[in-house]
């Protein structure tokens, strides 16, 4: 889908200009609860490019911060999940998901949610690893946690289907009613 206004440029390249197949390579996607199969954490890291080597699988699950864990199990990447990842946390299933994501080297990294499963621990680990990768790359996050778009260097903020307003969090806070009322209603209905 075209903008209906202005341009969205991806290193200076409008992507009107770009064959669909081959933004969608420069995009890596991660979803709120990711599947993984029954299959080993390399070849669920290595899901979506086929051809990567070992050491590309490694340099990505470092990347991501999930090298130390998987290092750490008896099997390292050989280790066996279950289905639906089982054997593993959620939050070690979050950081397998980001690898795979970033084995593609994408230039935007759009996570949904990315938070939503993770304990405070992991979560600021998460939240770590996601700066590092913003200094290379464009990182969106869809989050509806105070933690989570406090971290951000920039919030845009959707209301009634619009973009209502922009900015730093803090900013936000202080000159925005209704998302001062939104993150009341999210925090409680997260804490409830």
């Amino acid at each position: 889908m075209e903008p209906l206004g202005g341009t969205v440029l991806i290193n200076g390249i409008d992507t009107r200009m770009l064959a669909a197949s081959a933004l969608r390579e420069r995009i890596g996607f991660v979803f709120q609860q990711e599947a993984l199969f029954s299959a080993t954490i390399a070849e669920n890291i290595r899901y979506g490019s086929p051809d990567a080597s070992f050491n590309e699988i490694r340099r990505a699950a470092a990347r991501a911060g999930a090298a130390e864990f998987i290092e750490e199990l008896p099997d390292g990447y050989q280790t066996m999940l279950g289905r639906r990842g089982t054997r593993i946390s959620v939050g070690q299933k979050q950081w397998i998901a980001i690898a795979r994501a970033l084995l593609r080297e994408p230039d935007v990294m759009i996570l949904d949610e990315p938070m939503a499963p993770l304990d405070p621990a992991s979560e600021a680990a998460l939240l770590a690893t996601l700066r590092e990768i913003a200094r290379e790359g464009i990182v969106l996050i869809v989050a509806h946690r105070a933690k989570t778009l406090a971290a951000c260097d920039q919030v845009f903020f959707l209301h009634h289907g619009t973009l209502a307003a922009s900015g730093s969090h803090r900013e936000l806070l202080a000159t925005n009613p209704a998302y001062r009322a939104y993150l009341a209603v999210t925090e409680s209905e997260i804490h409830g």
